[in-house]
């Protein structure tokens, strides 16, 4: 078996020492094994985005689908020496792990292998970037980089799905015309055939050497003319059409593991989470597939986000069809504030929301799409405004431009920049991004038209089906728990104007709306009726007051909070109740709360008190039941 760490100083693929056993299934990658594109072309664009080019600058992105012959990959004997020693290491491996052992195994039978080559016109690479590329096997991020989700760390994982090698070479051109190069490849723990003592963990590096007394710089990299030539091609190329830039190559390449044309799914995902910067031209997105070359322009992304604008399917980290068109459609009908907050300028855009809209704020970030649920602009802070489609675009700054409110947006963003959080800040930040995120509320407020709150619910409330078991028992049975009414916070608006009827014809149209038809139950359960319901939460103490269309008998409140799944889901997951107890009580916390005796018409209110703490944007669910009575003697169940 050949030895699977090259000689120190000469360019080769390496499989560091490890501590710790593991297996194929790599965890690293393992919660994005579905290949999603939303995912992968998400980051390989915002890579490039990210890749230093100046602002005011064109950025250009092309995915070229090819092939490649397996003797020309950079390192591949030493791949092919731990492939088959991690093999012998982990005879009994999960299927998650037998799947990914056949897909090596089958890509290595083959003379060729599909390739995506990812080109972009940016700063390039260097020793440095290189190593903070490869930061999280190489070396760790310090001083100012290490509060920073940046470019580079546990993103650079997100593309190996589509890799069925789990190989990705990367390579870069200066402006200077400086070359660099490196692969990183995920197998398996194994021994060495020459080294049976110290165990080779499941990442390999194509470096040249290591340079052990600089920390940023821990590992050398091939340089110029120690390139091996399948990538100095490909630099080639974008130092003859560019002049300098990045390359990202996936090896074997799996389409995305779907059916669909990668190049159009890559098209679609670029129109989706990049629209702003696609609209105003600041970045092209080309593809070449089979001598078919494309280029994403204005005109080609709006057919395509109109196309998707009926599909309400999507995971946390990707942006669905219909909130991409409804963004789109904010950008280009809704009117446009230029803003200082006070920590830099930021781009404001909004429309009335249609009847099937909620409230939404939409976030992004040098024209990327980050989330919808900003911290301090969510709908219940707009409880009293109609409701509106809003997008908030911190763009990348010019150089005179004060760019204090773009750092806070990116460092508080996650690996996958999907999300932000301010406590991915340093503490000293953490007032300063939320008092960005203020200015921005208050500036969306006065651009928002405030409504009577006699013929609206505010978006603070929530107006939701209530699941109702009916079952006879005793009438005038109550229980007296519910007859408590603690002084609510002195911040909560009462509950019993939000419930007036509506004017004729508008409750049948919120309910069709907000309401689905109830689903029938068996008898032993009873049968669901709908109930008028609204809540509002301050903290842990939530005022839920509900109206009942009809008799209910022996009801019970439940509070859950949603996973964010629906039923087109393939595997939706469960809301959790969560527990909770009267407000001013001393009882125990449950999952569910007796409030008894119902009648049609009557409004109950009901404090309260959530035992842990909930994150501010998570979504609470109603949920009212009628139990049945414990069976007598003599009755039959």
């Amino acid at each position: 078996m050949k030895n699977t760490r090259p000689m120190e100083g000469k360019a080769g693929l390496r499989f560091l020492p490890s501590g710790t056993p593991e297996g194929f299934a790599s965890k690293a990658v393992s919660s994005d094994n579905d290949a999603n594109p939303s995912v992968i072309v998400r980051e390989l664009i915002q890579n490039s985005l990210d890749a230093g080019t100046p602002p005011g600058s064109q950025v250009e992105v092309e995915f070229i689908f090819g092939e490649m012959a397996i003797p020309e990959i950079p390192g591949i004997d030493t791949y092919k020496a731990a492939f088959e020693a991690a093999k012998k290491f982990h005879p009994h491996v999960p299927e998650a792990a037998e799947a990914q052992i056949e897909r090596i195994t089958d890509s290595l039978a083959n003379s060729k292998v599909p390739v995506l080559q990812v080109l972009d016109n940016g700063i390039g690479l260097d020793e440095r970037s290189t190593n903070a590329l490869l930061s999280d096997g190489l070396t760790n991020k310090v001083g100012t980089e290490a509060n920073s989700a940046g470019s580079y760390g546990l993103g650079h994982y997100t593309a190996f799905p589509a890799s069925d090698l789990q190989y990705i070479l990367y390579g870069g051109v200066t402006q200077d015309g400086h070359r660099t190069m490196s692969g990183h490849a995920i197998l398996a723990s194994h021994f060495n055939e020459d080294d049976q003592d110290n165990l080779l963990g499941k990442d390999g590096y194509f470096t040249s050497g290591s340079n052990p007394h600089d920390i940023q710089n821990r590992y050398r990299f091939p340089e110029n003319g120690d390139i091996p030539s399948v990538v100095e091609e490909v630099l080639d190329d974008i130092e003859a059409r560019r002049g300098r830039g990045t390359a990202v190559i996936l090896l074997a390449f799996n389409n995305f593991r779907d059916e669909n044309d990668p190049a159009e799914s890559v098209l679609r995902v670029a129109s989706r989470h990049f629209y702003p910067v696609i609209r105003t031209g600041d970045l092209v997105v080309r593809t070449e597939r089979k001598g078919d070359v494309k280029v994403l322009n204005e005109a080609m992304a709006a057919d395509l986000l109109k196309s998707g604008q009926n599909e309400r399917r999507s995971r946390s980290d990707a942006i669905n069809g219909s909130k991409a068109f409804a963004i789109w459609r904010t950008l280009n009908a809704g009117q446009e504030k230029e803003v200082d907050t006070g920590f830099g300028p930021v781009k404001l855009y909004m429309r009335s929301a249609d009847p099937d809209e909620s409230t939404r704020i939409s976030l992004f970030r040098s024209g990327m799409f980050i989330t919808d649920a900003v911290p301090l602009n969510q709908a219940s802070n707009f409880a009293e405004y109609r409701r509106f489609n809003a997008v908030v675009l911190f763009d990348t700054p010019r150089p005179d431009e004060d760019a204090r409110g773009f750092e806070l947006v990116r460092q508080s963003e996650g690996e996958k920049h999907a999300s932000v959080d301010k406590k991915r800040l340093p503490k000293d930040k953490r007032s300063q991004f939320d008092k960005l995120l203020r200015s921005i509320r208050e500036e969306l407020k006065e651009m928002a038209t405030k409504d009577d709150a006699d013929t609206f619910t505010p978006e603070g409330f929530m107006e939701l089906e209530l699941s109702v078991e009916a079952q006879r028992m005793n009438p005038r049975r109550t229980t007296s728990s519910v007859k408590q009414h603690p002084t609510p916070p002195k911040d909560f608006t009462p509950v019993p104007e939000q419930l007036e009827p509506f004017p004729d014809g508008e409750r049948r149209k919120k309910n069709r709306r907000r309401v689905p038809k109830p689903k029938k139950v068996s008898k032993s359960k009873g049968r669901r009726v709908q109930i008028a319901a609204s809540a509002r939460r301050d903290e842990s103490v939530v005022r839920v007051a509900v109206k009942a269309e009809e008799d209910i008998a022996n009801a019970t409140l439940r509070l859950l909070e949603d996973q964010g799944a629906d039923a087109s889901c393939s595997n939706p997951l469960a809301d959790q109740p969560i527990q909770q107890r009267i407000a001013g009580s001393q009882g125990k916390f449950v999952k569910e709360l007796v409030i008894g005796q119902l009648y049609k018409g009557e409004r109950r209110e009901i404090d309260v008190v959530l035992e842990t703490s909930v994150a501010n944007e998570a979504v609470l669910k109603v949920d009212v039941l009628s139990r049945k009575p414990p069976a007598k003697d003599g009755d039959e169940e």
